[in-house]
């Protein structure tokens, strides 16, 4: 159990420094760019890569043995996370600011651990409260501030944060007998069949033959951090509970932070105070306090 626990920590912290790199360089992503387009693209790269994984690794009988009740699983994990909270993601983006999407998509550790609760009967443990305070009170620091009043794009935002939430309830109950790897690539394969259909009827997907060389080597790039994001977190995700993941995956925001300062923007006090105490949170939620204090009194 503890090795378990161990191990889905470090890949889930992998998830979290993959995470990290995304958001830092998603600002580089060519601007113009349709964003559904570039996203299914994404998506649907991540899918045939997830694919060959199977095939490469012998994996593929897994996929035959898959009852009926489990391509039902995971084409809702990729109706409910994998299309329709993107899409919903990205409309609401438009219409209002980083700031406030930012914030709400970060309260997603929140959503998730009242579904869990609810739905998987996870146990909320007494440094998993502790742990969200903290995270809760570092994302005030971080966003609070900087926080427009709250419009329609803003609720768009707060929908497709639920349903990333009830994605991972789905998940969680298919990794009892799938492999993360496999879940991973229901999420993406239906996922980018949905995108792909919204493309279709919504008259985009003729925007693809019209992507230029250096955005298809955007589309790649970010398609292969996506690929390591999604195969490091479900197998993480099978070790761990649902809680204690998307703390873990909230140590991205530091981690972006820090690479932000190679363009010469200094950080401010409130964000250097925000992001140490994230980080405490994040540490809490993996240790607990008494181990913190233990350590913190060794170093002493």
């Amino acid at each position: 159990m503890l090795a378990n626990f161990k191990n889905g920590t470090l890949l889930v912290f992998l998830t979290a420094i993959v995470s990290g790199f995304s958001i830092y360089l998603n600002k580089f992503v060519v601007s113009g760019m349709n964003a559904f387009v570039f996203t299914t693209l994404k998506n649907a790269s991540v899918a045939l890569l997830l694919f060959a994984v199977i095939l490469l690794f012998a994996k593929f009988k897994e996929l035959k043995q898959l009852s009926l009740k489990d391509w039902k699983n995971l084409f809702l994990i990729g109706l409910t996370g994998g299309s329709t909270a993107f899409l919903l993601f990205f409309y609401g983006l438009s219409i209002t600011s980083a700031v406030n999407a930012g914030f709400i998509h970060k309260t997603l550790f929140v959503f998730a651990g009242v579904f869990a609760l609810v739905f998987l009967k996870e146990k909320i443990e007494k440094k998993m409260l502790l742990a969200g305070i903290a995270i809760f009170a570092s994302l005030f620091l971080l966003f609070g501030l900087k926080i427009s009043s709250f419009n329609v794009g803003d609720l768009f935002i707060l929908l497709a944060v639920i349903l990333w939430s009830l994605e991972l309830v789905l998940a969680k109950k298919s990794l009892q007998n799938l492999s993360g790897t496999t879940v991973a690539f229901g999420r993406m394969f239906f996922g980018s069949l949905i995108m792909l259909a919204f493309l279709a009827l919504s008259n985009q997907g003729g925007e693809i033959l019209s992507l230029n060389t250096l955005q298809l080597e955007w589309v790649a790039i970010t398609g292969f951090l996506l690929f390591l994001y999604v195969v490091t977190f479900y197998n993480g995700l099978k070790l761990l509970s649902i809680s204690k993941a998307t703390i873990i995956l909230l140590a991205a925001v530091p981690i972006t932070a820090v690479l932000s300062l190679a363009d010469a923007r200094p950080l401010s006090v409130l964000e250097i105070l925000g992001n140490i105490l994230l980080l405490a949170g994040v540490v809490i939620a993996c240790v607990g306090i008494s181990s913190l204090k233990r350590v913190l009194a060794w170093k002493a």
